[in-house]
């Protein structure tokens, strides 16, 4: 119905400022995800029997390969939600769920995965930035 000009409203702001807090409180979701490794999946490397051996082997680097994809997803979908507009919500849905298809195929060799939970708080700030520029729009 989107591409018939017909949205249906995820949350029914009554104004822009409702809107941005409820934006923040996403964002602050995200952070509070990514502190406690929820935002990310990975597998303990093992080395000659050994999950601690692994660690120390591959610990660094295993902490290096989150923040390197964790950044590339974050900045990736800030630069796509950011063009978002009324004529192109669902291709920039569909651009999002394919790049975290294509990172995490990426990731199979290190086994650094995007969680997709943390997928879903990315596409619910989607839709949040959608409303909130229409909510601007509408209020001038």
């Amino acid at each position: 119905m989107q591409s018939f000009g017909v949205y249906k409203s995820e949350y029914n702001l009554m104004n822009s400022e409702k809107c941005s807090t409820m934006l923040q409180d996403i964002r602050e979701k995200q952070i509070e995800m990514i502190k406690s490794k929820e935002a990310i999946e990975f597998k303990q490397w093992i080395v000659n029997g050994s999950i601690k051996e692994g660690n120390q082997l591959v610990g660094d680097m295993t902490e290096d390969m989150i923040k390197l994809v964790l950044r590339i997803f974050n900045d990736e979908c800030d630069s796509i939600i950011e063009k978002v507009k009324f004529s192109n919500i669902e291709m920039i849905e569909n651009r999002i769920k394919k790049f975290f298809e294509d990172l995490n195929k990426l990731g199979n060799i290190t086994q650094v995965k995007i969680a997709p939970k943390y997928l879903d708080t990315k596409l619910e700030e989607l839709y949040l930035s959608y409303e909130y520029k229409l909510k601007k729009q509408e209020e001038k």
